[in-house]
Order: C-alpha cells, then structure tokens, then sequence
C-alpha cells in the first residue's frame, strides 16, 4: 500500500495528509545531499549549533532544504529548527501548523558509514506547546533503503520510500 492511500484510509486529516506527503518527496534532497557531497565538504566548515552541538555543513545544507521547502509550500505557519536560533514564521501560510525539526539527526555518523535521520514533530499552531499536544511525528531514517516511521495518534506506522516519496 502506498503512503498516500494509506493516510486516506486511515482518515488522515486532509491539510496534514497534505503536508506529510510534501515531507515524503523532500527528504530525497537531504539524501542525495549527503551521499553526494559528504566527501566533498570540508571538516573546517564546521560550527556550533545552538544546543552547543558541533555543527556540520551537512547539517545547515538539510536545513536549508527543509526550512526553505516548507516556506515555499506555505504548508506550515511556523517552522523550529535545531540549526536555527529563532522560529520561522511562513507569511501567507496555508495552514496553521507548527514543524518542529532535527533536520539531519546523528550527522556525525556519517563518516563512520551509520544510518542518519530527519526528525519531525507536528503542532497545530504554535511550536511553543507541550509535546502531548503534538499531532504527527515523523523520523526519516537515512540508509541503504530510506524509511518514514510515523504517527499520527493511532499506532506506528513504517514506509519503505522510493524516489517519489
């Protein structure tokens, strides 16, 4: 079953069905990214994120590709990031969602040849919530076969991810 007709059945709510499909086709970004650049990148690029975490080029790269895929989707309102030091507010946003993300989580594993990941939590409104109030949490993990592991209250959920989404 593919993931689309699998949030209809499941009687996802059309906006956020709408926004995890758009999350599904954007990851390959953050792959193709990685594998194709990670032996091009020099360690030097390296920084501090705000959590005082090292910082590598990889992962501004897949914030980039997540923060500016989304603010041209309009699909979200506001958008926290762990590479970010404010949140994002998206004008003209479609939706009322808040996204928060660790776009590229275990980055320093990369060169040690271990699966990496995007990890996604989905508020209605402001990100600024307790995490009770979350309603769809998504982990992309990052390997030989890329996989979405989800939910949207109801059960875990597991996709196999071609390079459609």
């Amino acid at each position: 079953m593919q993931l689309k007709e699998f949030l209809i059945r499941s009687g996802t709510d059309k906006n956020l069905m709408d926004l995890i499909l758009f999350l599904a086709t954007q990851v390959h970004q953050v792959r193709k990214g990685f594998i194709t650049t990670v032996r091009k990148i020099p360690v030097e690029e390296q920084t501090i994120n705000t959590f005082g975490e090292e910082q590598m080029a990889l992962d501004i790269y897949a914030d980039s590709v997540f923060i500016s895929s989304l603010k041209n989707s309009r699909l979200v309102r506001y958008i926290a990031t762990e590479e970010q030091r404010s949140i994002i507010e998206v004008e003209n946003a479609k939706n009322d969602f808040g996204v928060v993300i660790d776009p590229l989580d275990g980055s320093s594993l990369i060169d040690v040849n271990l699966c990496v990941g995007s990890i996604i939590g989905v508020y209605p409104g402001n990100v600024l919530a307790k995490g009770s109030s979350m309603i769809a949490a998504l982990y992309f993990l990052y390997g030989p076969l890329t996989t979405l592991t989800f939910t949207t209250g109801s059960g875990v959920h597991e996709f196999a991810m071609d390079e459609k989404g």
